[in-house]
């Protein structure tokens, strides 16, 4: 299935309608994540902050993204979603090594 020909708004629309359209959008933006992923492996497994946690954090991310883009503003759903995909890892990274843990 060529996932890159889907529209990222007609399946944001789509998905108040069937669930295969939410599918389709997390499969479509699953490279972008495992990008992400490969882009701070190095760092986190460093410090030994395990992976598959923090490859769940991005998901939600991309989840958070789907549920709540407003498609009136200004920002199109994939700097939307970069930019709380970066917000997360600051915050997973800030609560990792707080002091606090």
């Amino acid at each position: 299935m060529n996932i890159r020909g889907y529209n990222d708004y007609e399946l944001l629309y789509m998905i108040s309608d069937n669930d295969y359209s939410f599918e389709i959008l997390l499969d479509k933006y699953k490279p972008f994540i495992e990008k992400k992923l490969r882009r701070y492996a190095n760092c986190f497994k460093k410090y030994g902050v395990d992976i598959e946690d923090l490859k769940q954090e991005l998901y939600l991310s991309v989840i958070y993204a789907i549920n709540n883009y407003d498609q009136n503003g200004n920002a199109s759903f994939y700097t939307y979603l970069n930019r709380l995909v970066e917000y997360r890892l600051s915050n997973f990274w800030r609560e990792q090594f707080s002091y606090r843990n």
